[in-house]
């Protein structure tokens, strides 16, 4: 069992300041639980090593709008005049992969990972995280 357990969502791509906010808390994978609930990427300059960062440490995630977007767009059912929009942010989220040194098959990878992520988390009887709206294994619906 973990001794401490940590929830943040909404990262956007952000690597730095989720590099600081584990150095804050002094975040240690192999004593602490770390749940992201959601919007890893998009936005920020650096969705690749936030990915990486969650997968490598082993975090707990699910998938946020922002991933769902990601999928959306490599299955054609998302246009890259709407994705690459400020408001969505694709463009900066694509980019970081082109970035990234050594990272032949990191986007493949991530995007597997992402594609296996669920919408929610339940843990025991007491807490359900979500990251927007309920989904239906929440409502029944």
């Amino acid at each position: 069992m973990k001794e401490r357990i940590f929830v943040t969502s909404d990262i956007h791509g952000q690597y730095e300041a989720f590099d600081m906010l584990l150095q804050k808390i002094s975040y240690n994978p192999e004593k602490d639980m770390m749940i992201v609930l959601g919007d890893m990427i998009d936005r920020g300059p650096d969705s690749a090593s936030v990915v990486e960062r969650v997968m490598q440490e082993k975090m707990i995630a699910i998938k946020g709008n922002h991933e769902q977007f990601l999928l959306d767009y490599i299955d054609d059912n998302l246009s890259s005049s709407t994705y690459f929009t400020p408001l969505f942010g694709g463009k900066p989220t694509l980019d970081s992969y082109k970035r990234r040194k050594d990272s032949e098959g990191d986007f493949e990878r991530h995007i597997d990972f992402i594609d296996t992520l669920n919408s929610a988390i339940i843990m025991g009887q007491e807490y359900v995280m979500i990251h927007q709206a309920y989904p239906p294994i929440v409502t029944g619906k």
